[in-house]
Protein backbone atom coordinates (compact mmCIF):
# COMPACT_ATOMS: atom_id res chain seq x y z
CA UNK A 1 0.00 0.00 0.00
CA UNK A 2 1.41 3.25 -0.88
CA UNK A 3 1.86 6.12 1.84
CA UNK A 4 -0.57 8.05 0.27
CA UNK A 5 -3.48 5.21 0.16
CA UNK A 6 -2.77 4.85 3.51
CA UNK A 7 -2.88 8.43 4.58
CA UNK A 8 -6.44 8.47 2.75
CA UNK A 9 -6.98 5.29 4.73
CA UNK A 10 -6.14 7.19 8.47
CA UNK A 11 -8.07 10.28 7.17
CA UNK A 12 -10.75 8.15 6.52
CA UNK A 13 -10.32 6.05 10.12
CA UNK A 14 -10.35 9.22 12.00
CA UNK A 15 -13.63 10.79 10.41
CA UNK A 16 -15.48 8.11 12.47
CA UNK A 17 -18.93 6.10 11.42
CA UNK A 18 -19.87 9.29 9.45
CA UNK A 19 -17.26 9.08 7.34
CA UNK A 20 -16.25 11.93 4.98
CA UNK A 21 -17.99 13.95 1.96
CA UNK A 22 -15.27 16.71 2.53
CA UNK A 23 -15.15 17.60 -1.57
CA UNK A 24 -11.23 18.47 -1.05
CA UNK A 25 -10.83 15.30 0.67
CA UNK A 26 -12.36 13.59 -1.85
CA UNK A 27 -10.56 15.57 -4.51
CA UNK A 28 -6.98 15.65 -3.28
CA UNK A 29 -7.58 11.32 -2.72
CA UNK A 30 -9.49 10.18 -5.18
CA UNK A 31 -6.97 7.81 -6.98
CA UNK A 32 -6.28 6.42 -3.60
CA UNK A 33 -9.82 6.41 -2.51
CA UNK A 34 -10.95 4.29 -5.73
CA UNK A 35 -8.26 1.69 -4.63
CA UNK A 36 -9.51 1.58 -1.49
CA UNK A 37 -13.06 1.24 -2.33
CA UNK A 38 -11.83 -1.61 -5.33
CA UNK A 39 -9.97 -3.54 -2.45
CA UNK A 40 -12.93 -3.54 0.00
CA UNK A 41 -11.05 -1.43 2.38
CA UNK A 42 -13.92 1.92 2.06
CA UNK A 43 -17.22 2.03 0.75
CA UNK A 44 -18.87 5.12 -0.68
CA UNK A 45 -22.63 6.22 -1.34
CA UNK A 46 -24.66 8.54 -3.07
CA UNK A 47 -26.15 10.91 -0.64
CA UNK A 48 -28.61 13.49 -1.21
CA UNK A 49 -28.32 16.53 1.49
CA UNK A 50 -29.68 20.20 1.85
CA UNK A 51 -27.37 23.10 1.18
CA UNK A 52 -29.81 26.60 2.09
CA UNK A 53 -32.77 24.15 1.03
CA UNK A 54 -31.52 23.03 -2.50
CA UNK A 55 -30.91 19.05 -2.71
CA UNK A 56 -27.49 18.43 -2.96
CA UNK A 57 -25.75 14.78 -4.00
CA UNK A 58 -22.92 14.06 -2.33
CA UNK A 59 -20.57 11.30 -2.50
CA UNK A 60 -19.72 9.74 1.62
CA UNK A 61 -16.80 7.67 1.75
CA UNK A 62 -16.22 5.15 4.66
CA UNK A 63 -13.63 2.89 5.60
CA UNK A 64 -14.44 -0.98 6.37
CA UNK A 65 -13.79 -2.90 9.48
CA UNK A 66 -11.71 -4.68 6.67
CA UNK A 67 -9.47 -1.18 6.22
CA UNK A 68 -9.61 -0.56 10.45
CA UNK A 69 -7.81 -3.47 10.18
CA UNK A 70 -5.21 -2.58 8.13
CA UNK A 71 -5.09 0.69 9.95
CA UNK A 72 -4.37 -1.38 13.36
CA UNK A 73 -1.49 -3.13 11.55
CA UNK A 74 2.15 -2.00 12.56
CA UNK A 75 2.72 0.83 9.99
CA UNK A 76 4.22 0.08 6.20
CA UNK A 77 7.93 0.18 5.35
CA UNK A 78 9.37 2.93 3.06
CA UNK A 79 12.05 2.81 1.21
CA UNK A 80 13.62 -0.27 3.39
CA UNK A 81 13.50 -0.11 7.06
CA UNK A 82 12.24 3.32 7.52
CA UNK A 83 8.83 3.26 9.07
CA UNK A 84 6.51 5.62 8.11
CA UNK A 85 6.44 8.03 11.06
CA UNK A 86 3.69 10.85 12.11
CA UNK A 87 6.72 13.64 11.02
CA UNK A 88 6.55 11.90 7.79
CA UNK A 89 2.78 11.68 7.56
CA UNK A 90 2.94 15.92 8.39
CA UNK A 91 5.83 16.29 6.08
CA UNK A 92 3.59 14.78 3.53
CA UNK A 93 0.84 16.58 3.83
CA UNK A 94 2.41 19.84 3.95
CA UNK A 95 4.26 19.47 0.91
CA UNK A 96 0.84 18.25 -0.43
CA UNK A 97 -0.75 21.44 0.78
CA UNK A 98 2.03 23.61 -0.35
CA UNK A 99 2.08 21.90 -4.19
CA UNK A 100 -1.66 22.82 -4.31
CA UNK A 101 -1.43 26.51 -3.07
Amino acid sequence: MSCRTRLALEVLADAGQHGSTDCSFLARFTPELLDLVRDGLATVEREVVRARSYPVEVARVRITDAGRAVIERPSAKVGGDAPITEPFLHRLIGSALSATG
